[in-house]
């Protein structure tokens, strides 16, 4: 059963843009990590975030629009070839995926499913606590947020 999660503040992170199938992703995270590395941008316990902007049951797979991002602190300096981006302080219900992202699609639907709440008008989105290049597969830990009332 999901849970209700209040952010007080807002989430600052970086980012590149991704065009196309929300698993596919994983190609423009490498690229943006690169960046922020290059820029100095990725710290101890650094955290990842996908924002997904589209509903992929109204969208089609070629035109869903995501980001692929880093969080990062109020005063970092951003450079020239990552954007900017803010999930907006609210309420959110919250779902934790263990495991392969081969099969989050199926944490994604139990959160949709089991949200009792009406939904805001903000993009659902995924923070990966630990890192898909030095975990197994098994131990990684996607925590899957969407945006209520």
């Amino acid at each position: 059963m999901p849970e209700t999660v209040h952010f007080e503040q807002p989430i600052r992170y970086v980012y590149l843009d991704h065009q196309g199938a929300y698993w596919e992703i994983g190609a423009s995270f490498q690229r943006m990590y690169q960046i922020a590395s290059a820029a100095d941008l990725i710290k101890e316990g650094f955290q990842g975030i996908g924002v997904y902007l589209d509903d992929p049951s109204a969208v089609a797979v070629e035109e869903l629009r995501s980001h692929a991002g880093l969080i990062v602190s109020s005063d970092a300096v951003l450079p020239e070839e990552l954007k900017e981006g803010f999930i907006e302080p609210g309420r959110v219900s919250f779902l934790r995926h263990l495991g392969s992202y081969q099969n989050m699609m199926d944490s994604w639907q139990k959160l949709y499913r089991e949200t009792t709440e009406p939904l805001r008008a903000a993009p659902g989105f995924e923070i990966y606590i630990n890192d898909c290049a030095l975990v197994p597969e098994s131990d990684l830990i996607t925590d899957l947020y969407l945006p209520i009332q």
